[in-house]
């Protein structure tokens, strides 16, 4: 099997490079998504299909990028052997490209005489002392309360939010209640490390260790609420998740209520919930078309 061509459809991104204290310090946040197609020996011909790389960002390694693979079937079948097989390779190679991409984007700005000296006082024969993180905290207007933490609770008060969204999927509500409880099952949608104990106080963790939290009521197959963390999220800062399954005549509804979301986080992670849970559990489990 050999792909013989892949094209960017879309590319949003934003990149920012700052010079502080002699050191280079880059912020980038970018979505990708590729189209691509190959050729393969015997029946199936050419095949294509899409990549989409929602998250890469400097809050990410890149073994964390999320690298979304599907396989087009335009009513042909596609092989197993074949989906696995781009499953499992499209990933590694597509990290091992954007690994290289910033290790040149980096040295080619660090090449562009970002770095410059510090600034030192002529009358001065050693470097100043910087000044203490009191001092600098001093002279800075005080946090509003919504940004600041109650150390003696253990607790974070941050603005919050909530999502609402109702999505269906051709399938019953006991095979979609499994799909998200049972560890082997999980793993397989989000193509991640995950471990999970569907019962009541017990732990997850999803997507390698990015998401967290406990499990708080589950009423099979109709019910699931829990506690969610990002990694990326304030110290002991939870949200809760509650997912009610309603069956249709011809689907499974699913409803999602997430509540106590940060504000600056609410739109990527509404983005996430539809990309890395739901889209890929119809991908992958053939939840998203009606079979006949």
């Amino acid at each position: 099997t050999s792909t013989h061509a892949i094209i960017c459809l879309y590319f949003l991104w934003h990149f920012h490079c700052s010079n502080r204290k002699g050191k280079l310090i880059f912020f980038y946040d970018w979505s990708i998504k590729l189209k691509w197609s190959g050729m393969a020996e015997g029946k199936e011909g050419e095949v294509k299909g899409e990549i989409e790389i929602p998250n890469l960002s400097d809050e990410n390694a890149v073994e964390e990028v999320d690298v979304i693979v599907t396989v087009e079937s335009s009513g042909k079948v596609v092989s197993q052997t074949m989906k696995e097989m781009v499953h499992r390779e499209a990933p590694i190679v597509v990290r091992s490209k954007l690994s290289e991409y910033l290790r040149c984007l980096k040295e080619e700005y660090s090449n562009k005489g970002l770095i410059l000296p510090k600034r030192q006082s002529p009358t001065e024969s050693s470097p100043a002392t910087p000044p203490t993180l009191g001092t600098r905290i001093s002279t800075q207007r005080s946090p509003s309360p919504a940004a600041t933490s109650n150390k003696k609770s253990g607790t974070v008060n941050v603005n919050t939010t909530q999502i609402k969204m109702t999505e269906s999927f051709m399938t019953s509500i006991e095979e979609l209640y499994n799909t998200l409880t049972t560890q082997q099952l999980v793993a397989t949608f989000t193509n991640s490390s995950t471990k999970l104990e569907a019962k009541k106080g017990g732990l997850y963790s999803l997507l390698d260790g990015l998401i967290s939290g406990q499990y708080m009521e589950l009423e099979k197959p109709h019910k699931i609420v829990k506690t969610w963390r990002e990694k990326s999220w304030p110290d002991a800062h939870y949200s809760t998740v509650t997912i009610e399954l309603n069956q249709e005549q011809d689907c499974a509804k699913l409803v999602l209520l997430h509540t106590n979301v940060p504000e600056g986080v609410a739109e990527r992670t509404k983005l996430g919930w539809k990309t890395h849970i739901f889209e890929r559990i119809k991908s992958v489990f053939g939840y998203g078309a009606r079979l006949f």
